[in-house]
């Protein structure tokens, strides 16, 4: 194992997952990339979330850069300096471009947290990492 792919959203879960990934890859010796992929319509909550001060209707995508920024350079705070890290951030469908990204970077491993939608929206859609966990052609570490 010496690729991993963690998927973040800045959500407490995948705080937590990056921290359990990020003790996985110094233990391996694994190189870790910490990924970031929003739809537009997942801005506002998550701009919230993060005390970002501006508000954003959901079809400026472009914008989602400011928030994947800010999510990214958390993530660098919580990785340990030991572990080999690389930071990617997108706009798109979650779910697709997770398998598509882990597929292109080589990850051995994909890491994911099992909640990361509203309790209503993962009772209407299936969630990412049920999703992820179905189609992935790697092995998917969900982390409750």
């Amino acid at each position: 194992m010496k690729k991993l792919l963690v998927a973040v959203d800045g959500s407490d879960l995948s705080w937590k997952v990056l921290d359990f990934a990020d003790d996985m890859a110094e233990k391996y010796d694994a190189e870790l990339m910490v990924y970031t992929v929003f739809k537009p319509s997942d801005s506002e909550e998550m701009m919230a979330k993060l005390d970002m001060s501006y508000p954003m209707p959901p079809k400026e995508a472009a914008k989602l850069g400011d928030l994947g920024d800010k999510i990214v350079a958390e993530a660098k705070k919580r990785i340990a300096p030991s572990v080999k890290a690389v930071y990617k951030d997108e706009v798109g469908d979650a779910p697709e471009m997770i398998l598509e990204t882990a597929e292109e970077y080589g990850a051995d491993l994909i890491i994911i947290g099992s909640k990361g939608m509203s309790k209503i929206r993962e009772t209407l859609t299936v969630s990412v990492s049920d999703y992820v966990v179905r189609n992935a052609k790697v092995p998917v570490l969900v982390v409750k």
